[in-house]
């Protein structure tokens, strides 16, 4: 899933994704509507109600972290907003602007995308922070091992709708993080991949998150996501996100 967003006046978010591929001898499971979760929300560009990509809210120090992939970001976050829990255009927590963007050197550099991942600073006008209000956040963790449960939830780009849901298995191909489950495009690019109350993975890395429905993908979370969220906890400044080039699909 490729997001690209163009900074002119402000930010505007182009999506192009490819269509499901071939059914396989074993059928893979199909993204259906899902409840929305508090955790999980939408990322906004300007003042369009389109929401182009998705979010999760972060446990962290401060309660004021959310994490999604690098690819659906440009510059340092200007005109980006956050909805926790969106819900047939109702943002029943509220909305959230960002304030900093934290993205890996190798992502600034060379669009590594083995480094396809972005935490974010968010703040309220009324200063709660986010983690309190919706009641709790995600967990960073470990890419999952091949086997591993996953329950993904994320917002096809769009406005006044509800998020696919799948539950699925992790798998490996090539050393990155993979999944297979139909119905997952535009907009869900940063969808957390959840095991129990932890995020294992954003929708991105390999092709920013796949060229055919059968495999969806992980940047492979290790150390370096973790030294981000650490930078994330205490830098007083951020980053300016590059741009994303193609996908290469």
């Amino acid at each position: 899933m490729t997001i690209v967003w163009r900074v002119a006046s402000s930010l505007v978010a182009v999506a192009v994704v490819t269509a499901c591929g071939p059914a396989q001898a074993e059928p893979h499971p199909t993204a259906h509507p899902g409840e929305p979760i508090p955790t999980i929300g939408v990322l906004f560009a300007g003042n369009t109600p389109i929401h182009t990509c998705t979010a999760g809210v972060l446990d962290s120090a401060a309660g004021d972290l959310v994490l999604t992939a690098a690819h659906c970001l440009a510059g340092p976050g200007l005109g980006i907003s956050f909805a926790p829990g969106y819900d047939n255009g109702v943002s029943p927590f509220g909305v959230w602007t960002v304030e900093q963007v934290f993205v890996d050197a190798q992502w600034v550099t060379v669009q590594d995308p083995a480094h396809d991942y972005a935490i974010l600073r968010v703040k309220r006008d009324d200063g709660a922070a986010i983690e309190s209000v919706v009641g709790g956040g995600l967990t960073l963790a470990a890419a999952p091992t091949p086997g591993t449960a996953l329950s993904i939830s994320g917002y096809p780009i769009g406005l006044n709708d509800r998020p696919l849901t799948c539950n699925t298995t992790a798998r490996v191909v090539e050393q990155d993080p993979a999944f297979s489950c139909a119905g997952f495009g535009d907009g869900t690019s940063g969808s957390p991949w959840v095991v129990g109350t932890t995020a294992t993975g954003v929708i991105g890395g390999r092709h920013q998150g796949g060229c055919t429905g059968d495999e969806t993908f992980s940047a492979p979370f290790g150390a370096d996501v973790f030294a981000l969220l650490d930078r994330a906890e205490t830098a007083t400044t951020g980053d300016s996100a590059p741009i994303a080039l193609g996908d290469g699909c």
